[in-house]
């Protein structure tokens, strides 16, 4: 076992940071096995090589480990502080069901592959361990990953170490971050008191890791993190765990509490003014193989844009309404994300336009959608449905968030929409949940669409306190998610003021918990050129009341009737506008500006007004007709029998300038 420890590398996770020291022997660590609270445990297993192979649902995997350890390591959370072993046969085989009962545990899963570091987060399910062969198999749900995009084929890795997470029940947001990286330092020269705690060559990823039932998750970047440790943190110094190995090869762990960290871009490294914890012990020195977990304090999300937003604006409504989808079809909510539909994002069958994989392929990571009805697959009349499942299913499956919406209609006095608002955003935040949680493919919430614009004969006065009281009852049901009111440039500086201080007449302001935790601001607009960088990007940037609130553009594009009825001259303004984002990104380290959604995929005839053929909006114009597939019933609020429809082909809208379509040239800026 000793030689084996000397080429595996041990995540710490959840719970471990209250852990006393450990080392690597045979034998239980600390104290009575028996004495503990199984539920409150964390198991590591390790293993010589694996491999990861995909099934038919796209997030879905088996992971099989080779030549696994027979003894699997255990430590307890807060408060027992414990340690031990249990033989990898009575861990599956009689402590699993007794642990996780019907709640599937998440693990954290770290390996070499290509001789590089990766790391999966997953749910685990339906463990089989061989201990003749050394064997041990799980199914996994993929949450997350640190490769640059999610594996998709058969995966071969070698020394891989599975860190199950204790279950927290009722606790959604209970979560430790993850810091990746080969080799740490506690210098032994520092005060008995004060030490300096250093990781290097990191790998620049931090990971937040929930416990189940909760299946979140956000991953970013080491400045990112370093960045806001003072708004995470503030003046409570967090619990830390430095693990990874000594120059003898024995696995070794120092919890610490951190201050000050200083992080070093150019030398790829992090210091910390560190206190030891515990009981007293030497000091390792050097470890290689290092990992280094911290105490969340509670934060259950970190950076919701941990990279650039290259997104897109999505409503495929087909080509044949050129005004609002009739009420009496099944086109009535232009919800057009969900099994009814699967024809045109996916494929059904033979008929399949497989709008998601496109995205993908042009380097799409974020959908903002604008219609969500959250009665698609219901099984009666006035419940929720799981209708939009298999849509996150293959969001995810693609490595692409989607941005929920809560649609225009509900803030409005038609059919008691407003009046219905606390059953119509549980039923949404229902409707998200798989096996009790939200769906993994979840980013975050926008509440309305440009409620600063008179709607259905109210005007901002009424639609924006209407549109806060929204995001205060999505954050009561789901806290660890972050939340945007998309606005005009009409006024937007003045709007983002009103959210965070309020207008001192009718607005009151987001609640600061929600404001400073959860909310990013959103703008939408047509400028372009130096116009789009000084009255939008660095206006916001140069603004000190929004230190530290995002802003994202959900909607950056225009029409040809914008550009002067003229196609090309449509296609050079939005190639104008995403690289005079792109560019600003770039050459502004610290601006608060995190991406852009471009509008949008398609054309919207129904913009443009009865009458009208084509309202010139979008990266892909209509040439005929695809395929025809068929919706299946509608059991919603307004049941419909199943309906043959079109899918629209779409082509990319080209010019001579830019031959090979909007979407590539897009694609080459957004990879």
């Amino acid at each position: 076992m000793k030689s084996l420890m000397r080429s595996l590398i041990l995540l710490l996770t959840t719970g471990l940071l209250a852990t006393a020291f450990f080392g690597c022997s045979d034998s239980d660590s600390g104290s009575s096995n028996t004495s503990a609270n199984l539920s409150n445990r964390l198991y590591v297993a390790a293993a010589e090589s694996g491999t990861l192979t995909p099934t038919e649902k796209g997030s879905e995997f088996i992971i099989t480990l080779n030549q696994v350890w027979t003894d699997v390591k255990w430590f307890t959370d807060r408060p027992e502080h414990e340690t031990g072993e249990n033989t990898t046969t009575d861990y599956v085989g009689y402590l699993w069901p007794l642990i996780y009962g019907d709640v599937a545990p998440n693990a954290v899963i770290k390996f070499h592959v290509a001789g590089a570091n990766a790391g999966l987060f997953v749910a685990l399910r339906k463990p089989e361990y061989d201990s003749e062969t050394g064997i041990l198999k799980f199914k996994v749900t993929l949450l997350n990953y640190t490769f640059d995009e999610q594996p998709q084929g058969f995966l071969e890795f070698d020394t891989p170490v599975v860190t199950v997470l204790n279950n927290v029940p009722g606790q959604d947001g209970a979560s430790d971050f993850v810091v990746y990286g080969e080799d740490a330092f506690i210098d032994v020269t520092s005060t008995e008191d004060q030490l300096t705690l250093t990781q290097w060559n990191l790998d620049n990823s931090v990971l937040l890791a929930n416990n189940a039932p909760g299946r979140h998750s956000d991953v970013s970047t080491t400045g990112a993190f370093i960045g806001r440790w003072n708004g995470i943190f503030g003046d409570s110094a967090p619990n830390a765990v430095i693990s990874g190995l000594t120059e003898t090869g024995e696995l070794y762990g120092y919890l610490l509490t951190l201050t000050d960290p200083r992080y070093d871009e150019t030398l790829n490294r992090v210091t910390y003014s560190a206190t030891v914890l515990g009981e007293e012990t030497q000091l390792p020195g050097t470890l290689t193989s290092a990992t280094l977990v911290i105490d969340s304090g509670g934060t259950t999300t970190m950076d919701p844009f941990p990279i650039k937003v290259h997104g897109i604006a999505y409503s495929p409504v087909p080509a044949k309404f050129n005004a609002a989808p009739p009420q009496n079809t099944q086109f009535f909510d232009s919800d057009l994300v969900n099994d009814n539909f699967t024809a045109i994002w996916g494929s059904d069958g033979a008929c399949g336009r497989n709008d998601l994989q496109a995205m993908h392929d042009a380097g799409i990571k974020l959908i903002r959608l604008y219609d969500y009805n959250y009665a698609r697959g219901a099984d009666q009349p006035g419940t929720y449905g799981n209708g939009h499942i298999k849509f996150l299913d293959k969001a995810q499956s693609l490595g692409i968030q989607v941005v929920i919406p809560v649609s225009n209609w509900n803030f409005s006095n038609d059919q008691y929409a407003w009046e219905n608002i606390d059953t119509t955003v549980t039923n949404i935040i229902e409707s998200l949940k798989v096996g009790g949680v939200i769906h993994p493919a979840v980013h975050s919430f926008s509440v309305g669409n440009e409620l600063d614009l008179e709607k259905y004969g109210l005007d901002y006065t009424i639609l924006i306190p209407r549109a806060i009281e929204v995001m205060k009852k999505i954050n009561a049901l789901t806290p660890e998610y972050h939340i945007t009111i998309p606005v005009s440039n009409w006024r937007q500086m003045d709007f983002f003021g009103y959210f965070k201080n309020g207008d001192g007449a009718t607005i009151s302001p987001i609640p600061a918990n929600i404001y400073n935790n959860r909310f990013y601001n959103s703008v939408q607009t047509f400028k372009r050129g130096s116009d789009l960088e000084q009255n939008i990007l660095a206006l916001y940037d140069n603004d000190p009341r929004f230190a530290g609130i995002p802003l994202v553009i959900t909607e950056l594009g225009t029409s040809v009737l914008d550009a002067g009825n003229s196609e090309p001259e449509m296609i050079s303004d939005v190639i104008n506008q995403a690289t005079t984002a792109e560019d600003y990104l770039n050459t502004n380290a610290n601006t608060r500006f995190k991406g852009y959604c471009i509008f949008q995929w398609q054309n919207a005839n129904w913009k443009g007004g009865a009458g009208v053929a084509d309202s010139f909006y979008g990266v892909h114009n209509y040439q005929g007709v695809l395929c025809k597939s068929v919706t299946g019933p509608y059991k919603g609020n307004q049941p419909q029998d199943s309906t043959e429809y079109d899918v629209d082909n779409l082509v990319q809208k080209t010019s001579a300038q830019y031959p090979d379509g909007l979407l590539d040239e897009l694609g080459k800026i957004f990879n």
